[in-house]
């Protein structure tokens, strides 16, 4: 027995002699044993009575294992082939849901249309309201993706989200055609204004008065910044407030003031460029900026002169006023842009990453024009279609804050715009029946606000009586600052008084050159070919005209032009 435990030893199985030393040989690094032999033969324990042969047994090992079972709930498969449902009835063969499903089930609801311009638009409802969006805009991308996780409980991927685009934009092209508008449409006798608010309402004005509808039938469409406008209020003292807000210096300003903004709101067909003049410090960026309120709020209300005109395009294309702020320069190509946009002459540029395709620009729309010195006046076009605004200048001891002055905004703006809204309605009750002795330029727009005065509590003719003061004030500052118009005037009034001068581009041009100096011939605008001169001749006539002088063109053998002095 052991000392230590209670359990007998068991003793270890007899090994040959001859086993003993070859395993020692191997244990002690492989040597040979010194003598060889076989291993002791050990039988193998007997198979049990019922083991298969072997045969048997290597075609067993041979099969494939069987297929591992899936973890979880099995698979229940589909019954493509009828069957009965649960009520005993037969049912007819099933059909796995296409794409299609899926996207008429996204868009169930929704009216797809085309502009005249063939861009397509969906209108769509947003919590019980209805929405006007450009197919390929951000807008309506949004409601494509609520709609698809509504219905699918997945975010829809972007190359899925375009298919779908691609497919409402064919939708649309087989749809109606119509007209769509940005914050003011002019339709039918009546004046639509978009308050920009969550709930899609609109401002409907009509000869009786105005009111706040809550469903328009008008397709507006919105931009990115656009703003909402207060709901107006009906009040009598709106004009007043407003006049104490206009840092207008004279009662004339303050009516080309009133007479802008009337305009703006009533969607003429042509509007006129409100240009603000006075010196620094005059509020005219402060002015713009409550005027565009007014009318047309945007987070960004001004924005800086266009370096290229496709981006004066891009802003008029996606907002309804526009506000040049701090120009310092006035090329005749952005004179030319402002007065196409200004008239509503049909624009266009080319589509972005496209070689042919053409965006559209149709409809007129407000501007205003801020800077200080002649070089407005320097664009004789563009002031015969302008409002010159001139500010009074601010003393020291009248200055308040911003935040101050936007308070007293905010309050009076509801009422304002409800005392501009009786002009507009007044406008449209007296546009049929009022008639002026003599048609200024722009005369749609002199006929509105003489049509409109009854509403604003002016007396007749106070619009035309300020527009032709302004107008004389700009013509004689746009011809101080023209250098070719000086010259010309100088010319026939020095050396042709009575009989007038005729003679080529290039002869007048050689003239003029000889009496002007050095500096006036190294400025941008002075001409330096005979086609530069006789462009140049066109643009100043009505300036030539203003002083007395008449242009006539005559073609022969050569053209020339006709210079020469008339009576007043």
């Amino acid at each position: 027995m052991n000392d230590k435990t209670d359990k007998p030893l068991i003793p270890a199985p007899a090994v040959s002699p001859e086993a003993a030393a070859r395993i020692a040989a191997l244990v002690h690094g492989g040597a040979k044993p010194a003598t060889a032999g076989p291993l002791p033969h050990v039988d193998a324990p007997p198979l049990a009575p019922d083991a298969p042969p072997a045969a048997e047994r290597a075609q067993a090992d041979a099969k494939p294992p069987e297929p591992r079972r899936r973890r979880g709930r099995p698979r229940k498969r589909r019954d493509d082939g009828g069957g009965e449902n649960s009520d005993g009835e037969e049912k007819g063969p099933r059909r796995r849901a296409t794409a299609g499903d899926t996207i008429g089930e996204v868009t169930a609801g929704a009216e797809f249309w085309h502009a005249p311009d063939r861009t397509g638009y969906a209108t769509v409802d947003v919590d019980g309201h209805r929405e006007h969006w450009a197919v390929e805009s951000k807008g309506f991308e949004r409601w494509l993706a609520d709609r698809t996780f509504l219905i699918t409980g997945a975010a829809p991927t972007s190359q899925a989200l375009r298919d779908v685009v691609r497919l409402c934009d064919v939708l649309a092209q087989r749809g109606a055609e119509h007209p769509v508008f940005r914050r003011v449409a002019r339709m039918e006798g009546r004046i639509f204004i978009d308050l920009c608010d969550d709930l899609w309402r609109a401002v409907e004005v009509d000869r009786h008065g105005w009111q706040v509808a809550v469903a328009p039938n008008v397709k507006f469409l919105r931009s990115p910044g656009m703003l909402a406008l207060p709901e107006p209020e009906a009040s009598d003292t709106g004009l007043g407030e407003l006049r104490g807000l206009v840092n207008a210096d004279s009662d004339e300003d303050y009516v080309l003031t009133v007479a802008w903004l009337v305009g703006a709101l009533g969607g003429v067909s042509a509007f006129p460029v409100a240009v603000l003049n006075g010196e620094a410090g005059s509020g005219k960026s402060r002015l713009a900026t409550r005027l565009r309120a007014l009318v047309d709020p945007h987070v960004a209300p001004m924005r800086s002169p266009p370096k290229d005109l496709r981006d004066l395009f891009a802003g008029a294309s996606n907002e309804f006023v526009i506000v040049l702020d701090n120009i310092s320069s006035m090329t005749h190509e952005l004179s030319d842009e402002l007065c196409r946009i200004a008239s509503g002459s049909a624009s266009s540029a080319r589509a972005l990453h496209t070689n042919t395709e053409q965006i559209f620009l149709t409809g007129a729309r407000p501007i205003i024009l801020n800077g200080i010195g002649g070089h407005f006046g320097a664009q004789a076009d563009l002031m015969s279609r302008a409002l010159s605004i001139r500010l009074a200048a601010i003393p020291e001891t009248g200055r308040r804050t911003d935040a101050a002055m936007d308070l007293e905004f905010a309050a009076v703006r509801p009422r304002i715009l409800g005392a501009l809204l009786d002009a507009v309605s007044a406008g449209l009750r007296n546009l049929e029946t009022v008639a002026l002795e003599r048609l200024p330029r722009m005369a749609d727009f002199a006929l509105w606000m003489s049509a409109a005065e009854p509403g604003l509590g002016w007396e007749p003719g106070t619009f035309v009586a300020a527009m032709e003061a302004g107008r004389e004030e700009a013509t004689q500052a746009a011809f101080d600052a023209d250098e070719v118009a000086k010259a010309i005037v100088d010319f026939i009034t020095d050396e042709h008084p009575v009989a007038g001068w005729e003679g080529t581009p290039s002869a007048l041009l050689e003239a003029l050159n000889r009496r002007v100096t050095e500096d006036v011939r190294r400025f941008r605008s002075w001409p330096t070919t005979a086609t530069g001169m006789g462009t140049r001749i066109d643009r100043v006539a009505g300036l030539l005209r203003h002083k007395g002088l008449s242009i006539t063109r005559r073609r022969g053998a050569q053209r020339t032009v006709f210079i020469k002095p008339f009576k007043r």
